[in-house]
């Protein structure tokens, strides 16, 4: 359950970058450092990128924080108690705290 945050993030800008590229902000881009047209243009798809990446890493962190307690610890609850596990009810560790980081 380690990979998961690292490998959620490395996935998720690589997926969303190739989902919401669009060309003319390279247009946009090339014209304003060549010939200072377009630099309004630029700016504003810089931004744009900008927010994609933040809210894709705020989602990303979040959920992939979440799976992997879900899928490291939960499970073996769930086997405890619903699937009749034979460990002992002693030998399992507290239950997660969803607030922590």
């Amino acid at each position: 359950h380690s990979l998961v945050p690292p490998l959620t993030s490395s996935l998720a800008l690589s997926i969303t970058r190739s989902l919401t590229r669009y060309p003319h902000h390279d247009y946009y881009c090339w014209y304003c450092a060549k010939q200072e047209v377009y630099c309004l243009y630029c700016r504003r798809s810089q931004e744009y990128d900008y927010y994609v990446d933040y809210y894709t890493q705020s989602y990303a962190q979040y959920f992939s924080k979440y799976y992997a307690r879900w899928y490291s610890v939960e499970v073996d609850y769930i086997q405890f108690w619903y699937m009749g596990s034979s460990m002992d009810p002693t030998d399992m560790p507290p239950p997660p705290s969803w607030n922590e980081d």
